[in-house]
């Protein structure tokens, strides 16, 4: 009978133990209680959640009935590890019905009464503060904003969904320092995004550089910019993708295209861009040798950050895109605060969380330690004595780069720690003497030395299963030892 009770007694504190080790371990949040909206907000359960720069972000998007309240949204941020509440962000109109009046004007009628094709329609409540849909007075109806292409441009109407007038039409987003903007509308060219890059110049003047804006830049004025010694930080709001931006107009009529090929040959000889905001729709939908970001990086993530849209004229980004001027206001605030540019953007989603998770419609490329505040200068990053890019391989360990402006050479030599592969990158870890690149971004040093790891994140959950199960058969082992002695 004392042998019996003894073996439960082991059987419960492997129990235990084995719990312990699997809720610290595998997620340290999963140890302590993360505080829910249901002391904050009734309706908790329609906010939505999300994981954002180790907070965990719920937001909420206003709705009355099937409307869109533009610009009306609550977010709160928690301690990812704690549970404990950080702060509180909200915009809330007063004197809105809490719910709309009879339509008279159906989706399908809104549709037609647009020329070309349809893309996608939405029923929005539009805000007195409207970046995107500028109609003066501000609509007091529920509104459908038609999102249609015709001969290749891409149109906003704005249509009264009770009277069925057709109020105006909206700002799409770009199709896809020195802050430029390209024509809207062509034939003839026309418009501009004002609210986007002139908000870049001001915050770029903010910082302490000194910006030019120009509307419509000819070639050779983007040109003198991508191999200008000085000008440290680039935005373009144009229409375009990865490949390609719209920034200037031929004879009043025809876009005037700068491609990835020309950021190439123009960068050539040249420091890469310190940063730069790519504001065209699906910009930094690519990221690779094949795409205006890379370019402009010149194929480096050391002292360089690109920061841009992907999917923005897609209708899972249309609310994020109501908040983009928002949402890149916040950005500059942080980073003329001194935050690193990767830092900055984080905080900057967790504000607009609708930009953020699935959606994915803002990303960030580059050196995630890199900062503009204080003012860098593009011509001392990388001077003409070493390599600008990284060049750190395994074939060519002696290959150069640079560090600011002091030339290093690679190292394929290594102990045990992720430190002696630090001229590789941040991404590379020491396995049994010799740098690798982890695939999924990070090292594990000294124990992926000791364990014979690759330095994934994967791994480590072997380890973990392994350090489990081997407890488990010490404990079993003991407690079947108790029993039958």
């Amino acid at each position: 009978m004392l042998f019996m009770k003894k073996n439960v007694i082991y059987e419960k504190i492997s129990l235990f133990i084995i719990s312990l080790i699997f809720f610290l371990t595998i997620d340290p949040a999963f140890a302590l209680p993360i505080d829910t909206l249901m002391g904050y907000e009734t309706n908790y359960d329609q906010f939505i959640e999300t994981e954002i720069a180790g907070k965990i972000v719920y937001f909420y998007q206003r709705m009355i009935d099937d409307a869109i309240v533009e610009k009306d949204f609550k977010v709160y941020h928690f301690d990812k590890k704690t549970g404990e509440f950080i702060t509180k962000k909200s915009h809330w109109r007063d004197g809105l019905p809490e719910h709309l009046p009879k339509l008279k004007i159906s989706k399908d009628k809104a549709q037609s009464m647009v020329k070309g094709t349809v893309k996608f329609s939405e029923l929005y409540i539009i805000s007195p503060e409207s970046d995107v849909f500028p109609v003066k007075p501000t609509p007091n109806n529920p509104c459908w904003v038609v999102r249609s292409i015709d001969n290749n441009i891409e149109n906003v109407t704005i249509i009264d969904a009770i009277e069925g007038k057709i109020l105006s039409y909206g700002i799409s987003p770009p199709y896809t320092a020195f802050s430029l903007s390209g024509p809207m509308v062509f034939y003839p060219c026309g418009g501009a995004w004002d609210a986007w890059y002139k908000n870049a110049r001001n915050w770029f003047n903010t910082m302490g550089y000194n910006a030019e804006t120009v509307t419509a830049p000819t070639r050779e004025k983007i040109e003198s910019h991508i191999k200008s010694h000085s000008t440290a930080l680039f935005y373009e709001a144009a229409h375009g993708d990865s490949l390609f931006f719209t920034g200037g107009c031929i004879n009043g009529k025809e876009g005037e295209l700068t491609t990835l090929f020309d950021i190439e040959d123009w960068i050539n000889g040249c420091q890469k861009i310190p940063f730069a905001f790519l504001s065209s729709c699906d910009a930094m939908c690519d990221t690779s040798y094949n795409s205006l970001s890379y370019k402009l990086k010149k194929g480096s993530n050391n002292n360089t950050s690109i920061v841009g849209y992907c999917g923005m004229g897609e209708s899972k980004c249309s609310i994020c895109w109501s908040y983009s001027v928002d949402w890149q206001n916040s950005l500059f605030n942080y980073m003329n605060k001194s935050y690193k540019v990767k830092e900055a953007f984080d905080n900057a989603q967790a504000d607009y969380p609708a930009c953020a998770g699935i959606n994915n419609c803002i990303r960030f490329s580059g050196d995630e330690n890199f900062s503009i505040v204080p003012i860098i200068k593009r011509d001392v990053l990388c001077r003409d004595t070493c390599d600008a890019s990284p060049g750190c391989n395994l074939i060519e360990p002696e290959k150069s780069w640079c560090d600011g402006n002091i030339k290093k050479t690679c190292n394929s030599n290594c102990q045990y720690s992720e430190k002696d592969c630090k001229d590789y990158g941040s991404t590379y870890y020491c396995s049994y003497g010799i740098c690798k690149k982890s695939s999924t971004g990070g090292g594990c040093g000294r124990w992926c030395y000791l364990l014979g790891l690759s330095g994934d994140s994967e791994f480590f959950l072997i380890a973990i299963v392994a350090t489990v199960l081997i407890i488990v058969l010490i404990f079993s082992f003991f407690g079947f030892f108790v029993k039958n002695k």
